[in-house]
C-alpha cells in the first residue's frame, strides 16, 4: 500500500503532464496519469475527459494511454492523432487493483460497479480539491468495453454526488463505447451475426441461440449465477466452432488452427493482441518513478477480472442507470459503436435501448439518422442519430477499439460531441 506520508505526486518540467496515487478507501489506492491539452486555447479553457478501460482489468494508463490515444504510442514514438490535441486527457487504472492501481489485499478488490464508481468519485473529489481551476471545466467520461459499463455507473453516481454537493465538478457527458452494458442483450445476438457473416452454420447457430436465449430468461429472472454459468458455456462454444474468429473485429480472423495440438501463432491485430508489459514495467515504470517495488503491471489482472466475474455482478445490466441519467439531468448520454465488434455487438446495444423508459425515446426513435462522411470525400465513416441529450454514432470500419481501429474518425467524432454539433 502507498504510504500516506510518500509523495504521491510528479510530473514533467513544463508542468504538461502529471502522475500520482490517490487513496480512495483504506487498503486501496488509485493511480492516474493527467495529460494536458496542447490546443491552441490552452488547458484551463478545455474539456477534461476521464478514460475508463475495460476488461475488468484492463490498465487505462496503459491500453488507453499507449495503444489507443495518448501522446505516444507503444513505441514511445508521437502518435500522429491524440486526444491531447483537443482536451485534457485523465487516464486512470480502475477498478483498483488493476495496472498500477494497488491494494492491500486482494479482499480490497471491489467486486460490484457501485463500489468501482464510489473509489472513482473518491478518486475524483481529491483530484478537482488539488486541481480547483478545473472544477467548471466541462467534464467527460468515456470508457469502452467494461469500461462503457463503468462509464454508465460513474455518470449516475457522480451526478448524485454533485446534486448533493459532495464535489464540485461540471460533468457535461457520459461516452459509451462499445459498452458491457446490458450482457445478455448483447449474447443474444452473437449467433445471428456470426450466421450472417458465414462464420457458424445452421446447426451451430440453433446450438448457441438457444444457450443465449437460456441466458436471457435466466437474466430475465435476475438468476445471476445462471447468466455466469451460460455465459462460460456460450463462449466456449464460440470458441469450439469458430476457432478463428476474431471477438474484437470480425473482419480481422486469427489464422485457422488445423491442428489442435500445435499451437498456431497469433499476429497482432488488435490492442488487445499487443503485450506492453515489458513496455509498462520498464521505461514507463521508470519514468514514473513512484511504483512500489512489490506492484507488478499486468496485461488484465486476473484478480480484478475474476472478483467481478465470480460475484456475478459482472453480468447484471446497468441501463437503468442511462435511463435515470437522462431523465434526471441534462447530461449528454453518448453511444458509440465500432461496427464491426462481436463481444459488444451493435444489435444488442439497440436492444437494450428499447428498453429506455425516457420520455424522450419515441422521438429518438423517429430521428432521421445522418450519414457524415470523411473530409474532401463523400465516403460516409459514421452515421449518427440523436434526440436532445442522447446521442448515438455508428461508426464504420471499426471494431471493439473505435480510437485506436479509426483514430482519425473517433477525434472527429470526440470534437463534433464537445461542440455539440449534432
Amino acid at each position: 500500500m502507498i504510504a500516506e506520508s510518500q509523495d504521491l505526486r510528479s510530473g514533467t518540467a513544463d508542468g504538461s503532464e502529471e502522475w500520482g496515487y490517490i487513496p480512495v478507501r483504506p487498503g486501496a489506492s488509485m493511480f492516474y496519469w493527467f495529460f494536458k491539452t496542447t490546443h491552441f486555447d490552452g488547458h484551463l479553457n478545455r474539456p477534461i475527459v476521464l478514460w475508463l478501460q475495460g476488461g475488468p482489468g484492463l490498465s487505462g494508463t496503459g491500453h488507453g494511454n499507449f495503444l489507443m490515444f495518448g501522446p505516444l504510442n507503444e513505441n514511445l514514438t508521437s502518435r500522429e492523432v491524440t486526444w491531447i490535441e483537443t482536451v485534457n486527457v485523465l487516464f486512470v487504472d480502475s477498478p483498483v487493483g488493476s495496472g498500477f492501481s494497488v491494494v492491500d489485499d486482494l479482499a480490497d478488490i471491489p467486486d460490484n460497479i457501485e463500489q468501482i464508481s464510489l473509489d472513482l468519485i473518491s478518486m475524483l473529489q481529491v483530484f478537482m480539491a488539488e486541481h480547483p481551476f478545473y472544477r467548471n471545466s466541462p467534464f467527460y467520461i468515456f470508457g469502452q468495453s467494461y469500461g462503457g459499463k463503468m462509464t454508465t455507473a460513474l455518470s449516475y453516481y457522480l451526478h448524485q454526488a454533485i446534486e448533493q454537493t459532495d464535489i464540485k465538478c461540471n460533468l457535461k457527458g457520459a461516452g459509451i463505447g462499445n459498452g458491457f452494458v446490458s450482457p445478455t442483450d448483447i449474447i443474444v445476438n452473437w449467433a445471428p451475426m456470426l450466421y450472417q457473416m458465414s462464420i457458424i452454420d445452421d446447426t451451430e447457430f440453433e446450438k448457441l441461440s438457444a444457450i443465449a436465449q437460456e441466458a436471457w430468461e435466466a437474466g430475465e429472472h435476475g438468476d445471476w449465477e445462471a447468466v455466469k454459468r451460460i455465459f462460460t458455456e456460450e463462449f466456449e462454444e464460440l470458441n469450439s466452432v469458430a476457432q478463428f474468429m476474431n471477438f474484437y473485429n470480425i473482419i480481422e480472423p486469427y489464422n485457422v488452427q488445423e491442428n489442435e495440438s500445435e499451437a498456431v501463432s497469433q499476429p497482432e491485430l488488435t490492442i488487445y493482441d499487443v503485450n506492453i508489459t515489458s513496455l509498462m514495467n520498464g521505461p514507463v515504470r521508470e519514468k514514473l518513478g513512484i511504483i512500489p517495488d512489490q506492484k507488478i503491471w499486468g496485461d488484465l489482472l486476473d484478480e480484478v477480472y475474476m472478483t467481478q466475474f465470480n460475484s456475478t455482478d459482472m453480468f447484471k445490466p446497468v441501463w437503468e442507470l442511462v435511463d435515470n441519467v437522462l431523465k434526471s439531468s441534462d447530461i449528454d448520454i453518448i453511444i458509440y459503436q465500432g461496427q464491426l465488434d462481436i463481444i459488444c455487438d451493435t444489435s444488442g446495444v439497440l436492444r437494450w435501448m428499447q428498453r429506455l423508459t425516457w420520455s424522450g425515446k419515441p422521438q429518438f426513435d423517429l430521428a432521421k439518422r445522418k450519414a457524415l462522411t470523411t473530409p474532401g470525400t463523400n465516403r460516409p465513416e459514421m452515421f449518427v442519430k440523436s434526440y436532445d441529450n442522447l446521442k448515438m454514432y455508428w461508426v464504420l470500419n471499426s471494431g471493439h477499439a473505435v480510437p485506436a481501429d479509426v483514430p482519425d474518425v473517433a477525434l472527429r467524432m470526440l470534437n463534433r460531441i464537445l461542440n455539440d454539433t449534432d
